[in-house]
C-alpha cells in the first residue's frame, strides 16, 4: 500500500510517482513524438511538447501540430548529436544553421555540408485551449 503525502502547490509525494497538477513528474520529463502536456504557460494556457523529425535542407514546411497557437520553446539538433539547430561558425569558411518558426511554418537556412535530419523539440500553446 503506498503512501501520499501532500507538498505545497499541489504537489504530491508517494511511494512510486511524484505528482504535480495530476501530471507524473516522469512524464513530464520525458521526451515523445506524440504530444505531452508539460504544465502551464505564464498565460494560464496549457502547455506541450512534442518532438519530431525534419530534413532540412534551406526550405520551409508547415510543422504538423494541430490547432498550434505560439512556440515558446523550440531546440534541437542533427540526428548524430553534432550539431545545435542554431549555431554560427567562422573559421575562413562561414558554417552556420539558422531555424525560426512563423505560424506554422518552419524555416531553415544551413551551409550545405549541414543539409540533413534533424530532431526538434517544440514546446507550445494551442488555439483550442
Amino acid at each position: 500500500m503506498s503512501k501520499t503525502i501532500k507538498l505545497k502547490n499541489d504537489v504530491y509525494l508517494d511511494s512510486s510517482v511524484i505528482v504535480h497538477n495530476r501530471s507524473k513528474i516522469s512524464d513530464i520529463l520525458n521526451y515523445s513524438t506524440n504530444e505531452v502536456k508539460i504544465g502551464k504557460w505564464i498565460d494560464g494556457k496549457p502547455l506541450y511538447r512534442i518532438t519530431k523529425r525534419f530534413y532540412f535542407n534551406n526550405d520551409n514546411f508547415d510543422v504538423g501540430i494541430p490547432n498550434l497557437d505560439k512556440v515558446v520553446n523550440m531546440y534541437g539538433r542533427s540526428e548524430d548529436g553534432s550539431r545545435p539547430i542554431n549555431f554560427f561558425v567562422m573559421f575562413g569558411t562561414t558554417y552556420y544553421i539558422s531555424t525560426w518558426m512563423y505560424g506554422s511554418n518552419l524555416y531553415n537556412q544551413l551551409s550545405n555540408e549541414y543539409v540533413g535530419y534533424y530532431n526538434v523539440t517544440f514546446e507550445y500553446t494551442k488555439t483550442t485551449d
